[in-house]
């Protein structure tokens, strides 16, 4: 592994009388595809959005990529979610009337890539995770799954330092699903950090350590492969 990309210290946070995350610590290494297991409910999608900048903590501290994320304001946080961070939710957030090489490409114009050099990376990012022959289908004619291809190929076209994946597999069969995990181990093994959040036992398999969250709290790290 890598150096260290996330280094969270007692996170924590609160929603109206709820404890969501209680005094989270938490490593992931370049390189390393880090399970963050737990069912709906533990704490795992605030947790996540507390690193990837989407939310702030009541208190503790986070880096990634040696910034302190929750100091973040304007354009640097701006920054930081256009470049630092891939996110894959649990649905796809294709824009249903463009491409699949136009929704993967707008994550690099918005960076500032012109349209051309933007549109042949997104076709060699498509063509990674077996979607070479969708490129010019629209979002809405895409099965479940080619979304989440695509979806994954948005994320790392940025080349992000961590990739958060948000249950990215919960609306998927088991095959597809299958096949989104091998997708994420693939580019933790090209040297992206990766936090997978999921309530499903069989992606402890593609994981190098596994993380349980039960209602706020994680347990300690478990060796997986």
């Amino acid at each position: 592994m890598g150096s260290l990309v996330v280094v969270a210290r007692g996170l924590s946070k609160r929603f109206g009388g709820v404890q969501a995350v209680r005094e989270a610590d938490l490593e992931v290494a370049e390189g390393e595809l880090v399970l963050l297991l737990g069912r709906s409910g533990a704490g795992k999608s605030t947790l996540l959005s507390l690193i990837g900048g989407l939310d702030r903590p009541d208190a503790g501290t986070v880096t990634v990529a040696g910034q302190e994320v929750p100091a973040l304001r304007g354009a640097d946080l701006d920054r930081f979610l256009q470049k630092t961070v891939g996110w894959v939710f649990q649905t796809s957030g294709l824009l249903p009337l463009l491409t699949a090489a136009e929704n993967v490409s707008l994550a690099l114009r918005l960076m500032g890539k012109p349209e051309g050099p933007a549109m042949q990376a997104a076709l060699t990012a498509l063509d990674s995770v077996g979607l070479a022959a969708r490129a010019q289908h629209r979002g809405n004619e895409l099965s479940g799954g080619e979304q989440q291809r695509v979806a994954v190929a948005r994320a790392l076209i940025k080349a992000p330092h961590l990739l958060l994946a948000d249950e990215p597999t919960a609306q998927l069969d088991t095959e597809t699903a299958r096949s989104i995990m091998a997708l994420l181990r693939e580019a933790a093994d090209s040297g992206t950090a990766i936090l997978f959040a999921t309530h499903d036992e069989s992606a402890t398999e593609v994981a190098d350590r596994v993380v349980r969250m039960e209602d706020g709290v994680l347990s300690a790290s478990v060796g997986s492969r």
